[in-house]
């Protein structure tokens, strides 16, 4: 990670693309000489340019492949483990840390290549900070078959200046959160509290309404590949929304402050705990016996298929408080319309929600209308 910030501090993404392309050159030898020393078979790996027109080169991803060894029937099968190496400044938190951990995942995968279930696909994503560009671009060159076969896309993006340590799924439980959970224990790994920053808005096209990272995983995740995000943070700070801490000083994300001399200054060993850990945590699930039947049945967990909690009950919730308002408008209304007894401009003149004051309920309009019986009328007898 010192390596990596020291040599590329300033990772933006740029007209040309400059800055990202010397990065990625850099990562692609680092995960070349991960498959040489482990003398991986059928790896591949290739930085892959994207644009914003056929004739545009904006941005580079990388994209290295290890196929799983001894398991041809599984090999069309995969998961795409993804970071993203550009940032705003040095980016050290967001996220040179997440691309070390990416980089320490593939080791872990490689010295185990023997175990694996399915092929793993390993991607540094660019233009992150410009919009999820790179990420956005790998998907849409994505084939219907490789799609339909990428049983899960892991994104690790911020994981250490946060209060907490969070994997994010669903916005319900699922099982390859729990598989995940079972397995960053050492590392105090925690799921999402999916029931904070709910909306009646589908913000991110989800197809549900809940505040989240809005990161690389979500153009995955858009398309109806189930996802996995791993990321810190705090909830607590604000209950609708997002932070990274509690402690604002702490709260670098996408600022010039985000170094990594900042960054040990504030978190010290738990740097290297954090990065390590959701490498270990990666890899052990992917490595474990039930993670590929768990991984084959992620799609059936999806909240896309839940039609009624997806769909209905924000549009139903929406539906009860303007009824709510509604009624309580009406009785309001009349309400004032009684204590107005007889007169002709006091409710018409006055907002629905404010207090009748003693004019409106001691006195009455001397100008009514004839034909209808005045104070006068009522309240005295005739001799």
């Amino acid at each position: 990670m010192n390596d990596f910030v020291t040599k590329f501090p300033d990772r933006s993404s740029s007209i040309s693309g400059e800055n990202e392309l010397k990065a990625v050159r850099y990562l692609k030898t680092k995960f070349d000489e991960v498959a040489s020393q482990y003398g991986l078979q059928g790896y591949n790996s290739e930085i892959l340019p994207y644009g914003t027109s056929e004739n545009s080169v904006d941005g580079y991803n990388l994209e290295a492949v290890i196929t799983a060894s001894g398991n041809a029937s599984d090999s069309s099968e995969r998961i795409i483990i993804g970071a993203h190496y550009d940032s705003i400044g040095e980016g050290a938190n967001d996220n040179a840390a997440g691309v070390t951990a990416l980089y320490l995942t593939m080791k872990k995968v490689a010295e185990n290549v023997g175990s694996l279930p399915c092929d793993v696909v390993f991607v540094a994503f660019g233009g992150e900070e410009m919009g999820l560009v790179g990420s956005s671009a790998y998907v849409n060159n994505m084939t219907a078959m490789e799609i339909g076969n990428t049983l899960l896309m892991i994104n690790i993006d911020s994981i250490v200046s946060g209060d907490n340590l969070y994997v994010f799924c669903e916005n319900k439980s699922t099982d390859i959160a729990n598989l995940f959970l079972q397995n960053g224990s050492a590392v105090r790994l925690t799921e999402k509290p999916y029931a904070v920053g709910t909306y009646p808005i589908d913000i991110y096209g989800y197809g549900y309404y809940e505040t989240v990272q809005n990161t690389d995983h979500t153009p995955f995740r858009l398309r109806g590949i189930p996802t996995a995000c791993f990321f810190s943070g705090t909830f607590s700070a604000n209950i609708w929304d997002y932070a990274e801490s509690t402690n604002k000083d702490n709260n670098t994300m996408n600022t010039v402050g985000d170094t990594l001399e900042q960054l040990v200054a504030k978190h010290g060993n738990n740097v290297v705990t954090r990065i390590n850990g959701v490498a270990s945590t990666v890899a052990d699930t992917l490595l474990s016996q039930q993670f590929l039947s768990v991984a084959q049945n992620a799609r059936s967990q999806l909240m896309d298929n839940n039609v009624l909690f997806n769909i209905m009950w924000p549009k139903i919730a929406v539906l009860g408080a303007v009824v709510v308002t509604a009624l309580f408008a009406v009785l309001h209304y009349r309400k004032l319309q009684k204590k107005s007894i007889m007169s002709d401009g006091g409710v018409n003149n006055r907002k629905i929600f404010s207090t009748p004051d003693a004019k409106d309920i001691f006195s009455f309009d001397e100008g009514g209308d004839k034909g209808k019986d005045s104070a006068e009328d009522i309240f005295t007898f005739k001799k």
